[in-house]
């Protein structure tokens, strides 16, 4: 692992090293560099490294400590090794997070920290991005980000095998849909269910009455999670009525099992994202976590309170709060989970679930074309912070099994970066920890 930008998590890190692991840290300021080391003190596999600048540097936590001018030899000090993790917290994290492109290995991972600065958007939007993890309450303001090079982008949205186990267990995510009755969704959702069945998934698909709108029916979705997700106790895959699955979803079973090895954490939530921050509702994940469970019943709400808007835009705005306040650690699907049967394919990878869209199909005077959604005003800081290039500029046509384990075992602890940080404020060197950025 290599880190620029030395504190508590360095720390962390050093006190958690598996073995054979080694951690690189790299910092600019001298003060700081000797507040860290005396804390850490010898440790195996640990190589702190002091690079000064070579002049002037723009004030913390503002734009101006982005300008990499003098700290050449900060942003090259591990230059000629490659690094399974990267994290980018120090100065110039724009150019470090460009850097570490060339650093790492083709299976390997870069976290950002503090990812909702604006000036970090240019830098991110030469990577694609695999997930995002929310704030928290000890530690309000920073978003963590995380993601590869695009060229690496297939080895993460691609595994090699569609194969998932088929015993049914606790950890295993069913597939969960309703469809009204009395419509054409009666007869959409056959095919649906043929498909499960096809290929041996767990699935609970629930007639429910008409509500008199698509708009309202669509808004029923968020309840009907909400309580699913209690009653089942277990991961949830909600699908449309009006898809199939082409594919064993394998990318949902692994982000789903490895919440329940002890050493991992798997994503709350996952979802894939049209123009940028439309979240493509169709297709979308909620984990058994009580995190998962909280951005329903916030959805939920916003949903009941007004059913006429579009629920994608309210699942964007109860993301967005719960991102705010929670550490809501969210995987971008990829668009073969997502794929709608009239759009052209974002890459050469066959599509998992294929979506149908009835409801643009069976337009007519008593049912108007619905309208593309727009973003809600107060979806801006959220989605600047996960922000990423699309999976259409990026991925490649073929890939090799995503090393899922590994991205989640790093989530689990950048996510908590805060709360290491606070407990090395309560060490006798505490008070210089401070100074961290």
């Amino acid at each position: 692992m290599l880190e620029w930008g030395m504190g508590g998590s360095t720390a962390h890190f050093a006190d958690h090293l598996p073995p054979g692991a080694t951690l690189t840290s790299i910092e600019h300021h001298p003060q700081w560099f000797q507040t860290v080391r005396t804390a850490i003190g010898n440790r195996a596999g640990v190589e702190l490294l002091l690079r000064e600048p070579s002049g002037p540097l723009g004030t913390n936590a503002t734009a101006d400590e982005d300008d990499p001018t003098h700290l050449t030899e900060y942003l090259h000090a591990a230059d000629g090794r490659t690094f399974d993790v990267i994290l980018v917290d120090g100065y110039a994290r724009a150019a470090c997070l460009l850097h570490a492109q060339t650093l790492l290995k083709p299976s390997g991972v870069i976290f950002l920290h503090d990812a909702q600065r604006p000036w970090y958007d240019n830098a991110k939007a030469q990577l694609t991005a695999l997930g995002h993890c929310g704030s928290c309450e000890i530690y309000p303001e920073p978003h963590l980000w995380w993601g590869v090079p695009n060229q690496h982008a297939a080895h993460w949205h691609a595994p090699k095998s569609h194969t998932t186990p088929r015993a049914t267990t606790t950890t295993s995510p069913i597939i969960v849909s309703f469809y009204t009755r009395n419509t054409p969704y009666e007869h959409e959702v056959r095919g649906l269910v043929e498909s499960c069945q096809q290929l041996e998934l767990s699935h609970e698909i629930t007639p429910v009455n008409d509500l008199g709108s698509w708009e309202r029916n669509c808004a029923f979705k968020a309840r009907f999670l909400s309580e699913a997700l209690h009653r089942l106790r277990r991961p949830i895959l909600w699908v449309d009525a009006d898809a199939l699955l082409r594919l064993r979803p394998a990318l949902i079973h692994q982000l789903a099992a490895a919440a329940h090895t002890s050493v991992l954490a798997a994503s709350d939530f996952a979802i894939h994202r049209i123009d940028g921050w439309e979240f493509a509702s169709g297709t979308a994940f909620f984990n058994n976590t009580p995190i998962a469970a909280e951005l329903l019943a916030r959805w939920t709400r916003l949903c009941e309170a007004d059913p006429a808007t579009w629920d994608q835009i309210h699942l964007a705005s109860a993301w967005d709060q719960t991102v705010a306040d929670r550490p809501l650690t969210t995987f971008w699907l990829p668009q073969t989970y997502t794929k709608v049967f009239d759009r052209p394919p974002e890459s050469d990878l066959p599509p998992v679930i294929e979506h149908f869209q009835a409801s643009r199909r069976s337009t007519g005077p008593e049912r108007p074309k619905p309208a593309k959604p727009q973003t809600p005003p107060g979806v801006q800081a959220a989605i600047r912070a996960a922000r990423c290039r699309t999976s259409a500029e990026v991925l490649s046509d073929s890939g090799e099994t995503a090393q899922l384990d590994l991205q989640h075992r790093l989530s689990v602890a950048l996510a908590n970066v805060s709360t290491l940080a606070d407990r090395l404020a309560a060490a006798p060197q505490s008070r210089a920890f401070t100074h961290s950025n």
